[in-house]
């Protein structure tokens, strides 16, 4: 493992060969990263032999292909309102890329980034309360620079990279490094304003905004409505069939009609 104790004022850095999970890695040394709250401490692996997704789901990348890491960040916030957290991460995300290529990338309600319909990057949060009633998220991003085509066809939903959007091999040290830049400032800008001060540039960014769409939450059930708007909370608005409704959890794909 080779570690940099103080990358900057700011952020706390590790960079590990292999390890299961760079979630997983945060939230067992918890206690021994979470001294300094004006700090982010953030863990960065090559190789992540079990690295998670949303919803039990399985992140697959191979060696020196995708920049995967995760962020450890103090709130104050209860936990009930950080439910708009994973949609700004996307959003830092979304500007660190378009900082760098001028490529039309698009957000996927709660927290793909995409290219043309296809998932480029995603995030995982996880949120821990400790007993003296301070709260940590770790949060974790996982974004495609090159996979490998064995890696594409065993994945569930139609994914692309870097390599493929740009023709390039991109350097993921400097992209890591403008996009850490970039989570400190919109984590700031979070705590002190919450989501509704990005509400605006994230409808801005989403791929099925005004779209017919299909809605499956986590028993199974699915909703079809027309999505319209994302609220104060980050939670999405739909236009169904018996009126406007708003969900919190749950995935989204474009119906090719509307039944509304």
């Amino acid at each position: 493992m080779n570690t940099c104790p103080r990358l900057s004022e700011y952020i706390r850095l590790s960079v590990l060969d292999e390890i299961d999970s760079t979630n997983n890695w945060i939230l067992r040394n918890l206690s021994q990263l979470a001294f300094d709250d004006n700090a982010l401490s953030v863990v960065v692996a090559e190789f992540q032999s079990n690295g998670r997704g949303r919803q039990g789901r399985v992140w697959h990348a191979d060696p020196g292909n995708c920049l995967t890491f995760s962020v450890l960040k103090s709130f104050t916030k209860d936990v009930a309102k950080l439910s708009g957290l994973s949609l700004v991460i996307g959003l830092a995300i979304i500007r660190t890329l378009k900082s760098l290529f001028t490529v039309d990338f698009k957000l996927k309600w709660p927290n793909d980034v995409l290219f043309q319909q296809k998932k480029l990057a995603g995030v995982l949060i996880d949120i821990k309360r400790t007993i003296n009633d301070q709260t940590y998220a770790v949060i974790g991003i996982g974004i495609n620079f090159h996979l490998a085509e064995s890696i594409k066809r065993i994945l569930d939903q139609q994914s692309t990279d870097l390599f493929e959007i740009t023709g390039y091999h991109i350097n993921r040290n400097y992209v890591l490094g403008i996009l850490l830049s970039e989570l400190r400032n919109i984590l700031e800008d979070y705590e002190a304003f919450g989501f509704q001060h990005f509400r605006a540039e994230w409808i801005g960014c989403h791929a099925y905004e005004g779209y017919p769409v299909t809605l499956v939450l986590a028993n199974g059930e699915t909703i079809d409505g027309t999505v319209d708007g994302i609220s104060d909370s980050g939670a999405l608005n739909l236009i169904t069939s018996i009126g406007r409704r708003t969900f919190y959890i749950g995935d989204i794909s474009v119906r090719l009609k509307s039944s509304i």
